[in-house]
């Protein structure tokens, strides 16, 4: 399925209320053909997030089409996008490709405290600008809990203050990403004790901060269902997903606890 860029002039700014209200399921993808969301279930996610970390040259390129195309054909849910680092020095040759097109937010992963997101923000406003948009249209979901540095530094969003801080959409945790930083993942006790604690941490601090609670993505089908219940019961408002298949299961759960 071809879907061309669509002209400037037709090209609609997201609704912010689109971007951060009532989100429940959150799905990377990394697929650069639209066929990709023919699929029920990719369709169904309340946000998708396609993901530039990690992609080659021309796979960025071809970003902006499918954001467009996106931006078409699934206007009722909202489009974000990750990208790299602050520290790798790509974040704004990403930002060139994508923030033509609008999305409604950049997911940010291995965010350490709030000047990480202070200083993606200071990059959005230019590209804003750059580009015709309103400032501070596009929001920032920060994953700042797949470390152990980010997890200690989780405090600074309580207190945060300023433009970034509007930006800021919600706070989010990887549980593979912080296992293998602290070389816990074969240690069966010690890996649920820090899934505890980190989940513990990740929502405390979005609590204190204002913002949407996401839940770490399941990486084990057979238990997506209790970690679904476990996090929407702990208070979460949503969870981050890999797979299409957990759409499902991610919507009704948090649905009935919402």
């Amino acid at each position: 399925m071809e879907c061309p860029l669509p002209d400037e002039a037709n090209t609609q700014s997201p609704s912010p209320s689109v971007a951060t209200n009532g989100m429940r399921s959150f799905l990377f993808i990394s697929s650069l053909s639209t066929r990709a969301f023919e699929h029920a279930s990719v369709r169904a996610a309340d946000c998708l997030i396609l993901d530039m970390v990690g992609g080659s040259g021309k796979s960025i390129e071809q970003l902006p089409t499918l954001l467009n195309c996106l931006t078409t054909e699934i206007s009722h849910r909202s489009l974000f996008a990750r990208v790299n680092h602050p520290d790798t020095g790509q974040t704004e040759n990403d930002l060139s490709h994508v923030m033509p097109s609008k999305p409604n937010g950049i997911v940010l992963s291995s965010v350490v405290g709030y000047n990480d997101v202070a200083r993606l923000a200071a990059m959005l406003a230019v590209a804003e600008a750059e580009y015709g948009l309103e400032q501070g249209s596009t929001r920032i979901l920060a994953v700042a809990g797949d470390s152990s540095a980010g997890i200690m530094a989780l405090s600074s969003f309580a207190t945060a203050q300023g433009p970034a801080r509007r930006r800021l959409a919600g706070l989010a945790w990887d549980s593979r990403a912080l296992l293998a930083e602290i070389g816990a993942a074969s240690n069966a006790r010690l890996s649920s004790d820090l899934i505890s604690l980190a989940r513990s941490m990740t929502l405390i601090a979005a609590r204190a901060a204002r913002v949407q609670a996401i839940d770490s993505c399941c990486y084990d089908a057979d238990v997506l269902e209790q970690e679904c219940r476990d996090g929407a019961a702990a208070g979460f408002d949503g969870k981050l997903a890999v797979e299409p298949s957990h759409i499902e299961s991610i919507n009704e759960i948090f649905s009935v606890t919402n």
